[in-house]
């Protein structure tokens, strides 16, 4: 007898979030890829996320923006007053072309493993929006930690969280990470952002060598 259609489809769904956590970057790239490619995603560039837009506004205060696992980017609002440069990581190519022909001014956009890339230079913000849960919790952690060697001395890391109660292990995780906690809200009741600063005694300098502008 055939499987119920929502069981299969669940199954499939489960199969998918299990490689996206742990397949190689090749097979991360190709499942997300896919999907974009698909329209999968295309629901998330209906408007503007308020969100990330308010912590922008927080804490860029007109500086160097990191978006690491970006998307489309288009539901991000940015005002052309409120950072100096934004750089969009993402792991699709698709995604990233699609960010490009947005036009936005002072913007670089780079497919990229946000695992393994290598952020040029110090940013004051750094956006991890909905990204740290696709990873294993200590992955997660990893990433964060290693993210805050590339704060400014007063950058903060935004780390957006949903689903806390299928993923609270990474969220406590991202809060074990050795980075301190600037400020933590549950922005939806099912939903958590955690914002947190440079290494105590850390590497971020304002206005470090190598910065791009």
């Amino acid at each position: 007898m055939p499987l119920n259609l929502t069981l299969r489809r669940r199954i499939t769904v489960t199969a998918i979030r299990a490689a996206k956590r742990w397949a190689p970057s090749a097979v991360r790239r190709w499942l997300w890829e896919r999907e974009y490619t698909s329209g999968r995603w295309d629901y998330l560039d209906g408007g503007d996320d308020p969100l990330p837009t308010a912590l922008v506004r927080k804490y860029a205060r007109g500086g160097r923006i990191l978006d690491l696992g970006c998307g489309t980017s288009a539901n991000l609002r940015l005002d052309a007053d409120g950072y100096s440069f934004y750089l969009g990581v993402d792991i699709s190519p698709d995604a990233i072309e699609r960010a490009r022909r947005l036009g936005r001014p002072a913007s670089e956009f780079e497919v990229a493993d946000v695992t393994t890339f290598r952020p040029p230079g110090r940013f004051d913000l750094v956006l991890l929006r909905e990204v740290v849960y696709y990873l294993p919790a200590a992955r997660a952690a990893d990433l964060v930690r290693r993210t805050g060697d590339s704060l400014t001395a007063d950058g903060v890391i935004a780390v957006v969280i949903w689903n806390t109660e299928l993923y609270g292990r990474t969220a406590d995780a991202v809060r074990r990470c050795g980075l301190p906690i600037v400020e933590e809200f549950a922005h939806r009741p099912d939903a958590l952002t955690l914002v947190l600063g440079p290494p105590p005694g850390g590497s971020g300098t304002a206005g470090a060598a190598g910065a791009r502008s």
